[in-house]
């Protein structure tokens, strides 16, 4: 064991810069072993198969290569597929946990999830539910969709009318972010200096830089967001109802619990939520309990500590790296605290009115402009931000 550990931290040390091919490939590959896998009957050898080839990818990636900041989203998408994939099979049977509501739903039948061979038309009609359940995060159509949801004129659209929308959103979220990048982000960002310590800055100019790109990300998010879904309504793979908007209403910014749990994407709260929950039930807590509660709080804000800390596996930062993982517990606590301080407020007849929100604004805005310098301290420190603000 120990010298197999050594050989690793060997190839770990010395891994080459990831290939351009890698870089366009990787992330495809992993959702394809995710929909393959799903395709089979429920048995073993499935769920051996998808656990050799993802172990088998990672092990690879992470003792080859080393990428750059443009590989971002890729490293987390990367690990939220190996995440939810094991929490799909790990923890029970797809077919029988995930199943579609809504009109269009695609129905499977008893064969899918009994373990009996699927031949001709239910073979092909797997087919298109795995595809459907993998292009979906966020659960609209789905019975794991989120209460807070929010649905929009996508539930009425057509088809065309879906893509043209979409791919304007695309247009104008590229002119904002540009606009905002030129006027804000790059009136505080020293653009004369080659490498920037992020701590280094003002802490008045670390704050606004911040604060201007939680805007510039949502931006991006959005933007990859809706490429997504013209890929997969384009190609007849998905359909506009199951495509909500990215984000919710900046109105509900006065908690941080709000932040995440209303406002911010939430591509991923299934799988924070259900890891959440796996972990509860284990422990014997029951639902509703505040230990069942603050269980999935932490819990969940581990994994996407774990989530988040991919992008340093593969994109090394010797400053920031480790903030990626330990921002996301640090949101936890504060919730938690959030949480105590509402109980005794409304102990003391503290009623919750314009005045109280107002001051809950300006607490979000503050915390979350000083939890996500880290972050941005990362991006800033593998080189993410070099040339943004050229002349």
């Amino acid at each position: 064991m120990l010298d197999i550990l050594l050989n690793l931290e060997d190839a770990y040390s010395s891994r080459e810069e990831m290939p351009a091919w890698a870089t366009k490939l990787l992330t495809p590959t992993f959702m394809a072993v995710a929909i393959l896998t799903t395709i089979p009957s429920p048995g073993p050898m499935r769920v051996t198969v998808g656990m050799t080839a993802f172990t088998s990818l990672w092990l690879y990636v992470l003792t080859h290569w080393v990428s750059g900041p443009a590989f971002f989203m890729d490293a987390i998408f990367m690990i939220s597929i190996t995440v939810r994939w094991t929490l799909m099979f790990l923890t029970g049977t797809p077919e029988i946990d995930y199943y579609q509501n809504s009109k269009t739903a695609t129905r499977l039948g008893s064969t899918s999830a009994d373990g009996g061979t699927l031949h001709g038309s239910a073979f092909l009609n797997k087919v298109k539910w795995s595809v459907e359940l993998w292009s979906c995060w966020r659960g609209q159509g789905w019975n794991f969709a989120d209460q807070h949801l929010g649905r929009g004129a996508e539930q009425t659209q057509s088809r065309w009318e879906f893509l043209v929308t979409n791919a304007g959103r695309i247009l104008l979220n590229q002119y904002i972010s540009d606009v905002v990048r030129k006027y804000a982000f790059c009136a505080f960002w020293p653009a004369k200096v080659a490498s920037v310590d992020f701590r280094a800055l003002p802490i008045l100019h670390q704050h606004l830089l911040v604060g201007v790109q939680l805007v510039r990300d949502s931006l991006m998010l959005d933007s990859e967001y809706r490429k997504a879904s013209l890929l997969f309504v384009g190609l007849y793979l998905s359909t506009p109802d199951r495509w909500p908007g990215l984000f919710g209403s900046p109105a509900d910014l006065f908690t941080v619990r709000n932040f995440w749990g209303r406002v911010w994407h939430q591509m991923f709260r299934p799988m924070f939520t259900r890891s959440g929950e796996v972990v509860a039930k284990a422990l014997g807590s029951e639902k509703g309990t505040l230990v069942y509660k603050y269980t999935k709080l932490y819990v969940g804000f581990l994994v996407s500590g774990v989530q988040h800390y991919a992008c340093p596996l593969l994109i090394p930062s010797l400053r920031y790296g480790w903030g990626m993982f330990w921002q996301m517990p640090s949101y936890a606590a504060i919730i938690t605290l959030e949480d105590l301080i509402k109980h005794y407020g409304r102990k003391a007849g503290i009623q919750d009115n314009g005045f109280v929100r107002g001051l809950g604004y300006i607490w979000t805005v503050y915390w979350m402009t000083l939890i996500y310098a880290l972050p941005v301290g990362y991006v800033s420190d593998i080189g993410g931000f070099s040339g943004v603000c050229a002349a």
